[in-house]
């Protein structure tokens, strides 16, 4: 038995000021699309195709040409694994550059108050440095 589809394919959400039954008027405006949406129109092939497992079962004859290209061509598949693994990379390197740089903030401030000790249970204990973090609002 195939699972039924929504009907909808996108559906428009405003924030509402529940005890006024008021919009909050706040500017932001959510649009969901149905990923489950099954309809043949220019928000279901989309879905249809972001939801097959097959590049033959996909519409859209440019999505198809991407995937089927970088599912099946093993040149493709290395360039776009190297891609990954550079971000993949990169994004732990900022990660540890802002910990440094969280680190080094919280060195001055304690090294400022002359509280040596506390430099010292800050490189050596991360519990401790986490409770400095909370102590001075770094966190």
């Amino acid at each position: 038995m195939q699972k039924r589809r929504h009907t909808l394919a996108l559906q428009n959400v405003n924030r509402i000021i529940e005890e006024l039954s008021r919009p909050f008027n706040d500017g932001e405006h959510i649009i969901y699309v149905n990923g489950d949406y099954g309809g043949s129109d220019d928000i279901g092939k989309p879905m249809n195709d972001f939801r097959s497992s097959k590049v033959d079962d996909m519409i859209l004859e440019p999505l198809k040409e991407t995937v089927n290209r970088y599912k099946n061509n093993p040149r493709e598949v290395a360039a776009m694994c190297a891609d990954l693994e550079k971000w993949s990379m990169d994004e732990r390197s900022e990660g540890r550059a802002e910990g440094a740089e969280l680190l080094a903030r919280l060195l001055k401030l304690l090294q400022a108050e002359g509280r040596a000790d506390d430099v010292k249970l800050a490189l050596e204990d991360k519990e401790a440095r986490e409770k400095l973090y909370k102590e001075y609002h770094l966190d």
